[in-house]
């Protein structure tokens, strides 16, 4: 699964219970509660941001994915995609300034992109 946030005020999304799911869940310190769901199912989505501001990008549906994907507190919006479609991959930054890196093509990449 993907997340992003800290460790009083976290959000996750995705992952595999044995099915491919599009669950996300946030975190408020003591609890998680279900929230609105990805557009789409993703078994290795990755996040940057905060649970009020978040992104997410890449990752596999079964098919490797470009998927990008905004949350704004409570909703998740598909966006611009990534050029290259990868699981495996890693993320950091913010909505407004971020990067991926790395990642899996069929093969290892080390392509790097970033979104602003």
């Amino acid at each position: 699964m993907g997340g992003c946030g800290t460790t009083i005020d976290a959000l996750c999304f995705g992952g595999d219970t044995g099915t491919r799911v599009d669950t996300t869940e946030i975190w408020d310190g003591s609890s998680w509660a279900t929230t609105s769901s990805l557009n789409e199912v993703n078994t290795t989505p990755v996040g940057c941001g905060t649970t009020s501001n978040s992104l997410t990008f890449g990752g596999d549906t079964g098919a490797l994915v470009d998927t990008t994907e905004i949350w704004d507190g409570s909703s998740w919006a598909t966006t611009t995609a990534m050029n290259v479609a990868r699981s495996a991959l890693a993320g950091c930054g913010t909505v407004e300034s971020a990067l991926s890196f790395g990642g899996y093509t069929g093969g290892r990449v080390s392509t790097t992109e970033i979104w602003s």
